[in-house]
């Protein structure tokens, strides 16, 4: 229990109790919102913001749910980048051996160092607090690249048509330094200063 004086305040012993107790109540309910926060707190297009969304609660399209549903049969669901293994949600966006690695190129683009969790609502967390903070401006890489590879599964899967993950980690820095003129009134980066030091554009070094 916490400490009281006399007097009926709180001793310094009795204070530290108290932050700490309110630092777990906050951390527990800030971690239990952050998708939520963090995809509704961004300036996104709401085509990008609705995918993430169903992403984090598995609804996507993938060939495992397709399966699930009866649509294919199990004996198709394998990753659409032939690694043999099944296209779950989890695999695709994070564990695929081709796509998962367009994580690695992005924090080595923005200079941090980190090692993905294995489930998509950490990865969510973890992407966001390896930058500092939950802020919407950090955030919204993330939903960027989610967006991208599931647009580049489709298109291999529907059109036949491959981009190689160099390409497709240009298409990051590329879409991210127009997201950033977009909605920033200030920005005045231009692109190269924003490929060579992202975090500086982003307001965050």
């Amino acid at each position: 229990m916490f400490q009281i004086r006399d007097s009926g305040s709180l001793t310094s012993k009795g204070v530290i109790q108290c932050v700490q107790v309110i630092r777990f109540s906050v951390l527990r309910i800030s971690f239990m919102q952050i998708p939520q926060m963090i995809l509704f707190g961004i300036l996104m297009l709401s085509k990008v913001t609705i995918l993430a969304w169903r992403l984090l609660r598995d609804r996507l399209r993938t060939k495992f749910n397709l399966v699930h549903r009866g649509i294919i049969v199990s004996e198709t669901a394998l990753c659409t980048m032939a690694c043999g293994q099944t296209e779950t949600s989890s695999h695709l966006f994070l564990h695929c051996a081709t796509f998962g690695s367009l994580w690695q190129l992005v924090r080595s683009w923005l200079g941090v160092t980190d090692v993905d969790p294995h489930s998509l609502r950490d990865h969510f967390i973890q992407f966001t607090f390896c930058l500092g903070g939950l802020k919407a401006r950090r955030s919204f890489l993330q939903l960027l690249c989610v967006w991208l590879i599931w647009n580049e599964r489709n298109n291999r899967f529907f059109n036949n048509i491959h981009t190689s993950i160099h390409e497709l980690m240009d298409k990051v820095k590329f879409h991210s330094y127009r997201w950033m003129k977009a909605n920033k009134a200030t920005f005045v980066f231009g692109c190269q200063r924003r490929w060579l030091d992202p975090l500086y554009c982003l307001g965050i070094d």
